[in-house]
């Protein structure tokens, strides 16, 4: 019996697994996983990013309470300072005008404190000759019956001069005895850092000059 060749290797040729839907059957699969290990890898971040993302967030949270912290401490130093120059009431009572009777050296420094035998109470204190950060309220103060005060005049913008200039002046909240009144100078020096007389420094009472 004799076996029809042509018709047996067609028989083979078309039981046999096409090779080429095969390879693009393995191509498409290795598109696929490495499209998924592409994804994969942008949307999972690095070491290095997550931990400069940290660093960046807790030094955020630092600065944040450093100037929290800070802004609050300014506030109540202000706060404080006011209370002590001004109660803002604006009642009217007696004006007392500390004031120095010439600096032919110029001013460097001075302290002093100013008493009453009465209880009227201050309701302001301001600084004239020297102001600003230059100028402190020391003890008492407003709503007090005395106050100390100094003052250094570290811009130096305050030069000679013989006529009496004011350095500060009080407001009391009621009328004032000059009698009453009392200055008591700790420290005046000039610009030569040498003790003016403490003479010259001296209290008036209804104005004085500037």
């Amino acid at each position: 019996m004799m076996f029809d060749d042509s018709r047996t290797a067609n028989a083979r040729r078309s039981t046999a697994p096409d090779r080429s839907d095969a390879d693009d059957s393995d191509d498409r699969d290795g598109a696929t996983r490495a499209t998924a290990a592409s994804t994969s890898g942008a949307d999972e971040p690095t070491i290095d990013s997550a931990e400069a993302s940290s660093s960046d967030l807790l030094a955020g949270r630092t600065r944040r309470r450093f100037l929290g912290t800070a802004a609050a401490g300014l506030t109540a130093g202000l706060a404080g300072c006011g209370s002590a120059l001004s109660s803002g009431s604006g009642s009217d009572g007696s004006a007392v005008d500390v004031v120095l009777a010439g600096a032919p050296s110029g001013l460097q420094k001075y302290q002093c404190l100013v008493e009453q035998d009465g209880d009227a109470p201050i309701t302001e204190v301001e600084p004239v000759l020297v102001g600003g950060e230059e100028f402190q309220v020391v003890n008492g103060g407003v709503k007090s019956a005395s106050v100390a005060v100094r003052a250094a005049d570290l811009s130096e913008s305050v030069g000679s001069f013989e006529e009496t200039r004011t350095l500060f002046t009080l407001t009391f909240g009621a009328d004032v005895d000059p009698d009453a009144l009392s200055l008591n100078v700790s420290t005046a020096t000039n610009d030569d850092g040498e003790s003016i007389p403490t003479d010259r420094l001296q209290i008036t009472v209804g104005g004085g000059s500037g």
